[in-house]
């Protein structure tokens, strides 16, 4: 399937900030989550656009999509990517 990812990517960040600014007036904070944690490279926008391309792009191993389709195809598209490794760890961080 074709996709634009610019374009997706667009949607998914207006999502974002509506998003963000919903959670900052939620009436219930979050206490857990004051300890400190390394900030990830990519933006919340940037990673959900990641995870909605892999599910267009009909490969069926993350990994194999990651190292080939971003970092190879998209590379330009991206300010930073992390490896591999430390994708999966900003995604899952109970790891």
């Amino acid at each position: 399937m074709k996709y634009d990812i610019v374009f997706l990517y667009y949607f998914i960040d207006e999502f974002c900030k509506i998003y963000k600014e919903w959670e900052e007036h939620k009436l219930i904070g979050r206490s857990a989550s004051k300890q400190k944690r390394r900030q990830p490279s990519l933006s919340l926008s940037e990673l959900l656009t990641i995870m909605v391309c892999y599910h267009l792009s009909g490969y069926k191993c993350f990994k194999y999509f990651y190292l080939y389709d971003i970092c190879g195809r998209h590379r330009d598209k991206f300010k930073s990517l992390p490896s591999y490794s430390r994708f999966v760890h900003v995604l899952l961080p109970n790891n």
